[in-house]
C-alpha cells in the first residue's frame, strides 16, 4: 500500500495529490484505507470543510467499486447536501463532479450534463491566482466528463475535442497517469472508429509505461480493453491471458463494477470459442452482479448475450424472450427511441415474420445513422437487403445496396467490407445470375479462401454460393457436373465447422447435404448424412431439428416409393403413373424450395459466429 507520513500532513491538505494519485490508478482499496488512517490521527485537528472532502473521497471510492441502488441513493442525496453546503471553490468542484461521475455510471445522461454545465459555470468564474492550478485541474475532469458524456450520446467528434483537451491539460500538469487515462479514451474512440490496430497499439504502449505503478483497477481496466480487441481480432488465446488477469485484480481489489465487466467480457471470449456452457455460466455471474448493483446498462447487454447464447441453440423463443427483457428495460429506463431491436429482427425473420423482421431492421438503420455507428449501420442493411432479396423485392434491394455503398467503411473493416460484398452478389443474383455469373463466383469464393476473413462470412459466402449454384442448375445443360459442384461446396462447409470445432454448424451442412442428396436420387447416402445430422442435433439438445430430421427420413421413405413404383409400373396404367409422377414431382419442387430456404436461413443464422456479444 502506498502511504505517507501522517507528520507530513498540514493545514494545507498536502495529501491531497496522494490521494488524486489513487484515484487516477484506480487503488480505491488505499484511498479507504489512508482516509481511516487520517480520520484516526486525532491530532491532525482537520475543520469541517476538510472532514468534508475525506468524506466525498470516502464515497468517491465506495461508488467506483459498485454499490447497490439504495446505497447510490444515499450518497447521491449527501453529496446534493454537500453541494448546497460547500464554502469554497475546491469543497464544490470537487462535490459537483462526484455527481457528474456517479450519474454516468448509472447512465442518466441528461441529469450529468446538468450537472457538467454546473462544473463549468464554476470555471468560467474569476477566481485566486493561488486557485490556478486547482482550477486547471478540475477543468481537465470537466473536459474528460464531458468526452465520456458525448460519446454515449454518439457525438464521437465533440467527443474527441474535449478528450484531447483533457490529455493537453494533464501533460501542462505533469499528471503521467491523467495523461494515461486521456489516451485510453482515446484508443476505445480509435477503435469505435474501426481502427482496430492502432487502438491496440495505443493500449500496449499505455500498459508498458505502467508497470512501476504496480497492479491497479485502471491497470485491469486496460487489461480488459486490450482482451476486448483482440477478441475482435479472433486472437483468442491472447484474450483470455488478458482477461483472466483483469479479473484477477478485480477480485483482489473487490471491484465489483469490474468484476462485472470483465465476466461479460469472459462469457463473449467463451462464446466465441464456442464453449456456450461456460459463457453462459459467466453471463449468468456477471448478471447476479449487476442486478445486486441495479446497473441497467450491464443488465441490457448481458440479457443481450443471454438471449445469444440460446438463438446459437437455436431456441428462438427462448432468445426472444431474453431480447423481450431488454426491450422492456431499454424503453423504461432510457425510452423507445435508443432501443435497437437488430437481434430481434433475425429471430422473427428465421420464425418467418418477415414483417416484423423489415421493421426492426430499418429500425435499427435509423438508430444506427443517428448514433454513428457504422458497423451496426453496415450490418442492419445487409440483413435488410437479404430480406428484400429473399422476398423478389430486387428495386428496394437496390437502393439499400447504393446506400451501403455510401457508409464510409473504414480499411482495417474486414467485415464490414465483406458484408458490402456478399449484399453485392445477392443483388446480382437476384438481377441478372447470368450476366453477373463470373463476377458473383469470384467474390463468394475469394470471400470463403481469404484466411484473414471471419468464419462468419466464410458461413454465408459458402451458403450464398451453394444458393446460387442450385439455381444455376435449373438452367444448367449439364445438371450432373453442376450436382457435384453443389455437393463440393457443401463438403467445404463441413471442413470449415470441422475446423472450428462447431457441431451445429456441422450438423446444419450435413442436414443439407442429406436434403440435397435426397433430391438428386441417392437416397442411401441421404439417410446416412441425415442419422449422422440428427446424433449432432441430439447431443446439443436441439429437438426441433431433431423432430424435422424424422420428418425428412419418412419424405425419403416416400420418394423411394414412389421412384420404384414408377420403376415397377406398367406402361399402359397412364393416370397411375402420372399421379406418381405428380406427386414425385411436387415433393422435389418442396424439397428443392426447403433447401433454398434452409440455406437463406443459414445465411441469416451465421451472426451466431460474428464478434457479436456486446463488452
Amino acid at each position: 500500500m502506498i502511504t505517507i507520513g501522517i507528520d507530513m500532513v498540514t493545514r494545507e491538505l498536502t495529501y491531497r495529490g496522494e490521494i488524486r494519485k489513487l484515484f487516477a490508478l484506480g487503488k480505491y482499496n488505499q484511498v479507504h484505507a489512508l482516509i481511516r488512517q487520517l480520520n484516526e490521527d486525532k491530532s491532525l485537528g482537520f475543520s469541517q470543510i476538510e472532514q468534508r472532502l475525506l468524506m466525498l473521497w470516502k464515497y468517491r471510492a465506495s461508488i467506483e467499486t459498485g454499490v447497490p441502488k439504495n446505497e447510490k441513493e444515499k450518497i447521491e442525496h449527501k453529496i446534493e447536501q454537500l453541494i448546497s453546503e460547500a464554502e469554497n471553490f475546491v469543497d464544490l468542484m470537487e462535490a459537483l463532479l462526484l455527481l457528474t461521475r456517479l450519474f454516468i455510471i448509472e447512465s442518466k445522461y441528461e441529469e450529468a450534463k446538468r450537472t457538467l454545465d454546473k462544473v463549468h459555470l464554476q470555471l468560467e468564474k474569476e477566481h485566486d491566482n493561488d486557485q490556478a492550478v486547482e482550477k486547471e485541474y478540475f477543468s481537465l475532469w470537466y473536459h474528460h466528463h464531458q468526452a465520456r458524456l458525448h460519446f454515449y450520446l454518439g457525438k464521437v467528434r465533440d467527443s474527441e475535442l474535449d478528450n484531447q483537451r483533457a490529455m493537453e491539460i494533464a501533460k501542462n500538469l505533469k499528471e503521467e497517469v491523467l495523461v494515461f487515462i486521456a489516451r485510453r479514451f482515446l484508443a476505445l474512440l480509435t477503435f469505435r472508429q474501426g481502427h482496430l490496430d492502432d487502438a491496440i497499439k495505443i493500449i500496449e504502449e499505455i500498459i508498458s509505461c505502467m508497470k512501476e505503478f504496480g497492479d491497479s483497477c485502471l491497470l485491469a481496466e486496460l487489461y480488459r480493453d486490450l482482451g476486448i480487441f483482440y477478441q475482435d481480432k479472433m486472437e483468442l488465446s491472447k484474450s483470455r491471458d488478458l482477461l483472466e488477469k483483469s479479473r484477477n485484480i478485480a477480485e483482489c481489489e473487490h471491484n465489483n463494477l469490474l468484476l462485472m465487466r470483465v465476466l461479460n467480457s469472459l462469457g463473449n471470449l467463451h462464446y466465441l470459442k464456442g464453449d456456450f456452457g461456460d459463457a453462459l455460466n459467466n453471463y449468468l455471474k456477471s448478471l447476479k452482479v449487476a442486478e445486486f448493483l441495479d446497473d441497467v446498462k450491464m443488465q441490457i447487454y448481458i440479457l443481450s448475450n443471454i438471449g445469444l447464447i440460446y438463438f446459437v441453440n437455436s431456441d428462438l423463443d427462448q432468445a426472444l424472450t431474453y431480447y423481450e427483457k431488454v426491450r422492456e428495460i431499454v424503453i423504461k429506463v432510457y425510452g423507445e427511441r435508443l432501443f435497437v431491436p437488430i437481434d430481434m429482427g433475425k429471430i422473427y425473420y428465421l420464425k418467418g415474420n418477415k414483417k416484423e423482421a423489415e421493421n426492426a431492421f430499418i429500425r435499427s438503420i435509423d438508430i444506427y445513422r443517428k448514433f454513428n455507428n457504422q458497423k451496426g449501420l453496415v450490418h442492419s442493411l445487409y440483413y435488410l437487403i437479404s430480406l428484400k432479396c429473399d422476398s423478389n423485392d430486387i428495386l428496394e434491394a437496390e437502393k439499400l445496396l447504393h446506400e451501403l455503398e455510401k457508409v464510409k467503411i473504414p480499411k482495417e473493416s474486414k467485415i464490414s467490407d465483406a458484408f458490402l460484398q456478399l449484399a453485392k452478389c445477392k443483388v446480382r443474383m437476384k438481377k441478372n445470375r447470368k450476366k453477373y455469373q463470373q463476377k458473383i463466383e469470384n467474390a463468394l469464393k475469394e470471400l470463403f479462401f481469404d484466411p484473414a476473413v471471419h468464419h462468419q462470412i466464410k458461413i454465408i459466402s459458402g451458403t450464398t454460393l451453394c444458393n446460387y449454384l442450385i439455381e444455376m442448375c435449373k438452367e444448367s445443360e449439364d445438371p450432373e457436373c453442376q450436382d457435384k459442384k453443389i455437393l463440393e461446396w457443401m463438403q467445404r462447409l463441413k471442413r470449415l465447422g470441422k475446423e472450428l470445432n462447431d457441431l451445429q454448424l456441422l450438423g446444419d451442412v450435413l442436414y443439407l447435404e442429406g436434403k440435397y442428396l435426397s433430391l438428386i436420387g441417392q437416397t442411401k447416402m441421404a439417410k446416412i448424412r441425415l442419422d449422422m445430422a440428427r446424433e449432432l442435433y441430439m447431443e446439443r439438445d436441439i429437438k426441433s431439428k431433431v423432430v424435422t430430421i424424422d420428418e425428412e427420413l419418412r419424405l425419403i421413405e416416400k420418394l423411394d416409393e414412389l421412384r420404384l413404383l414408377l420403376d415397377t409400373m406398367p406402361n399402359a396404367d397412364y393416370l397411375s403413373q402420372a399421379e406418381a409422377e405428380k406427386e414425385l414431382r411436387n415433393i422435389e419442387r418442396s424439397l428443392l424450395q426447403d433447401i433454398n430456404s434452409f440455406l437463406n436461413e443459414l445465411a441469416l443464422a451465421a451472426s451466431r459466429y460474428q464478434q457479436f456479444p456486446k463488452n
